[in-house]
């Protein structure tokens, strides 16, 4: 990926269409009104248009894409790949992360094919089947609800970039309930709390695999900081045994991908992003991910970079799906779900 300034990115989403399962179609036509015609039928079917009825972002300008086009050019005409099977169909997409509020609007199609997969136990007891990041009387409604932010994103009705995968949320326990004191502050999982996620889909991928059958999602990152104790650093046995698990997940065919933090720092040293460094004994198969203005197409400064990271970019400002219910019930006929504004590498 060529950068033509230190802060400018040229994302070309289409060079990566063969390599992904993605639901979008490559524009073979230089034309400012996409039409059936302009697509290449030979790897797309049938397509149907997301028209001003519909909630469209410009997070979606990534997609769709015509070789030696300008992206501030692409605003509200986006297609999407309807073929029958949609490409990708039942590739397995393992979230871990904090679960999702699956009755928002945006997973009316595939909300009967997610499977949960719950880490340790919440606060309160039991394993429930909610955004573990949100206040489940839904009397607190400042805390992010990020895992249903990503599962939004990757196949979310509108939003999702892959409609027909197969989604295993591995759901992070709800150590600590929002109120109105914390704000935002998330159910604080532990950093063993993040080992087990990963070590669930280790064990859910049984067997080894020669070829790349699975996406892992790590949206998170935890700086080598966290792990300093007088002055000491004790990151050792946590960082052999994520290395551990994520090679053992690779070796069962997951490509594991990751972000590369918020820190607004121009350095990388926390997990599992280090995974991807240049002088970290790099796993060569994990994908570490910054992001950039999706209508400026700047590089966001909230994100890092560090020692060949990163090796790919990725839409740092966004709309997704809400999870916190009780933000919802503050807007007249939005009972279904509402969306928010999101930035970040991860854009949660």
């Amino acid at each position: 990926m060529e950068i033509a300034t230190p802060l400018k990115a040229d994302i070309i989403a289409v060079e990566l269409a063969h390599e992904v399962a993605s639901i979008y179609p490559q524009l073979v036509e230089d034309t400012s009104n996409p039409s059936l015609g302009a697509f290449d039928w030979t790897t797309t079917y049938g397509c149907q248009r997301l028209g001003s009825g519909e909630v469209l972002f410009d997070h979606l300008v990534f997609v769709c894409q015509q070789p030696g086009r300008s992206l501030q050019s692409y605003r509200h005409d986006y297609w999407f790949d309807d073929a029958d099977p949609v490409p990708g169909n039942g590739v397995p997409v393992y979230i871990v992360d904090t679960g999702a509020t699956l009755d928002h609007k945006e997973f009316d199609r595939v909300r009967g094919d997610v499977e949960w997969f719950h880490v340790g136990t919440d606060v309160s007891g039991g394993n429930a089947e909610d955004d573990s990041s949100t206040d489940p009387t839904q009397q607190f409604i400042t805390a992010k609800a990020h895992g249903t932010s990503m599962l939004s994103l990757v196949t979310g009705r509108i939003l999702g970039v892959s409609k027909g995968v197969k989604p295993y949320l591995i759901r992070m326990p709800r150590r600590h309930i929002p109120t109105g004191t914390t704000g935002d502050r998330s159910g604080h999982p532990t950093n063993e709390d993040w080992l087990e996620g990963i070590s669930k889909v280790n064990d859910h991928l049984a067997e080894k695999s020669d070829e790349a059958k699975a996406i892992l999602l790590l949206a998170f990152y935890i700086p080598r900081s966290s792990f300093m104790r007088d002055g000491k650093d004790c990151s050792a046995g946590f960082d052999a045994r994520m290395r551990f698990l994520l090679k053992d997940v690779i070796e069962k065919g997951a490509l594991p991908i990751m972000g590369a933090g918020n820190g607004y720092e121009f350095t990388i040293d926390g997990f599992p992003a280090n995974y991807g460094r240049d002088d970290y004994n790099p796993i060569p198969e994990v994908l570490v991910v910054r992001s950039v203005h999706t209508t400026t197409f700047d590089l966001v400064y909230q994100s890092d970079f560090d020692q060949g990271l990163p090796h790919i970019f990725a839409p740092g400002y966004a709309k997704c799906a809400e999870g916190n219910r009780g933000m919802w019930t503050m807007f007249e006929n939005e009972r279904e779900g509402i969306y928010r504004s999101a930035q970040g590498t991860s854009c949660g």
